[in-house]
């Protein structure tokens, strides 16, 4: 097996259990999960009972998986992610122009205001997608 898998799928397992029980833990608080997943621990002060439910499901997902399997749905979701976030950017700025022309007074202005004008700016970045 290479080393440089084992490695990566490590720290792909390690960002995942930080970030999803995080993830979980604020779509608690919006409502959409139930109120077991905003447990936190008295003294750690983590959303505990989500790290557990989130490890126990990685622990079967590995016993049943291959090494394989895993690494490809790894850099599948990876990308399927980064894929959906830069859309979802795309469609909020969409929107707030679609706003903003059928609004007579000024939106509020977001502090994490993206440019997205191709016309009166050069290309500064392209986002590419490698496929295998």
């Amino acid at each position: 097996m290479d080393l440089g898998v084992i490695a990566s799928l490590t720290t792909v397992a390690s960002m995942l259990r930080l970030s999803k029980t995080r993830v979980f833990y604020a779509m608690t608080h919006d409502g959409l999960l139930p109120l077991i997943f905003a447990k936190i621990h008295s003294q750690t002060t983590t959303p505990w009972v989500s790290i557990s439910i989130h490890g126990i499901c990685c622990a079967i997902i590995s016993d049943i998986c291959s090494i394989d399997i895993l690494d490809k749905s790894a850099s599948i979701s990876v990308s399927v992610t980064y894929i959906f976030a830069h859309i979802g950017v795309i469609a909020l700025k969409f929107a707030r122009i679609l706003l903003s022309s059928i609004s007579f007074s000024r939106i509020h202005q977001d502090p994490h205001n993206v440019s997205f004008s191709i016309r009166r700016r050069k290309l500064r970045s392209v986002p590419l997608v490698i496929v295998k």
